[in-house]
């Protein structure tokens, strides 16, 4: 049963940590789409 619960745990601790980091991914993209969006609209206002 012990190893089953430290199983379970590492098994925990990753998959949050791979969502964290997913996150923070989508956040970097998100934040790379919206500044070539006001580059864009900068082009068309010159």
């Amino acid at each position: 049963m012990i190893i089953l619960a430290i199983i379970a745990a590492v098994t925990l601790g990753l998959s949050l940590w791979t969502y964290k980091a997913y996150r923070a991914e989508l956040t970097d993209l998100k934040a790379t789409y919206e500044t070539i969006e006001k580059q864009k609209k900068s082009a068309e206002a010159l």
